[in-house]
Parts: structure tokens; sequence; C-alpha cells
């Protein structure tokens, strides 16, 4: 089972929690994350923050609110925290877009601040490295519902178990 957080839940459609397949089930103001899960056995909890540019720009330019969301999910118990930046794209003079309709959107924040995609990215390399976050980035609602199934289901086995890079080396 897949809690998705009723506030994140708000701001899509209703059809939106028939993409996890049945394994998404609305949480009431969730602590830590959009999205969580345990393992199969319940004693290892899992999160998962949607961030979109905007959002993940104001974190790093004005709000730190995605520092403080991890600390919140980490003092929370959660092993794995996983940020997935939902429809960043990035223009041909270097800043962060969305795509619309007509096209590429630059991101705007505060004060009409343009944003470099190279700033975001270089955020999210800080937050894996150093942090020990796990990025992903998806497209659409589509897709991000997709990762979070898919790390829902690798979460079922024990990190140990999963041996897909290990089976081809050869000593």
């Amino acid at each position: 089972m897949i809690l998705v957080d009723s506030r994140y839940l708000a701001l899509r459609p209703p059809s939106f929690i028939n993409l996890f397949g049945g394994l998404g089930v609305p949480g009431e103001n969730m602590f830590a994350g959009d999205a969580a899960f345990y393992n199969r056995d319940g004693t290892r909890p899992a999160c998962a923050e949607v961030k979109g540019p905007r959002d993940l720009a104001e974190c790093l330019e004005h709000t730190g609110r995605l520092v403080q969301q991890m600390k919140n999910a980490r003092e929370a118990g959660n092993l794995l925290y996983c940020v997935i930046v939902q429809g960043l794209h990035r223009d041909r003079e270097g800043y962060a877009c969305v795509l619309r309709r007509n096209g590429l959107q630059r991101v705007e924040i505060a004060g009409g601040q343009l944003v470099s995609y190279q700033s975001l990215t270089n955020f999210c390399t800080t937050l894996e490295i150093v942090d020990g976050v796990l990025i992903k980035r998806t497209a659409d609602d589509y897709e991000t519902a997709a990762e979070i199934v898919a790390l829902y289901n690798w979460w079922q086995k024990d990190a140990e178990d999963h041996t897909s890079t290990s089976r081809f080396y050869t000593p």
C-alpha cells in the first residue's frame, strides 16, 4: 500500500490515484513526503516528495523548505527519502523551464527572477551526494506515479536481495 498525501492529491485530477494500479490510498496530512510506504514486513519506512521546477527553485532560493522536509522525513524514521522532480526542462539559453501548450515557459520565482537549469540540477546533485537523497526525474503525473510504484516494488525486497548488478560479475 502506498499512502498518498491528501494535500498532494487535491492538486491533481481525481483520477490521479488510479495511476497507482490499486496500490494508492489517500493519506491525511502526512508528516513526511507526498507518498509513503513500507517494505514487505513493515519495518523500513520510505517516502517520496514530488517537486515541480518552480517549487524546487523556491526551496533553493528562498524557503529551504525541501531541506526541512528531508530532515522531517529522516526524524520520522524514513530510511529512504526520494525527491521526484516533475516537469523540469532546459531552454537553449540555460534557463529552467516547464512545458506548456505553447512551448517552454521559463521558471520565475519571487520578484520575477529567472532560474538557471544548472542551479537546480546542482542542488539535486548536492542532495544526492551530500545528503544521500534519491533523485528521480519525471515528465508528468503518469511517470511520477509509475516511479513511485516502481520504488515501492523495489523496496519490498531487502537491498542485499537485489542482485541484478552483481550477477554478471565474474572474478
